[in-house]
């Protein structure tokens, strides 16, 4: 298996991080996946590795 390149594999640790960012400051995962770029389950799948597996990972930040 080969890894992705360095750089982007840093670009994406950042959009990760991002992400989580504008959920815990309140943002919605729609409001988030237009900003980022990145699509709503990618985003949950984001959020259910940073918080643990469980039902639903998104119901916190959920309006």
């Amino acid at each position: 298996m080969s890894r992705a390149p360095l750089k982007n594999r840093q670009t994406r640790w950042n959009d990760e991080r991002y992400a989580l960012n504008l959920l815990d400051e309140g943002a919605t995962p729609d409001s988030v996946a237009a900003i980022t770029g990145l699509p709503v389950a990618e985003i949950a799948a984001i959020a259910a590795d940073y918080r643990g597996a469980s039902v639903d990972p998104l119901a916190d930040w959920r309006s």
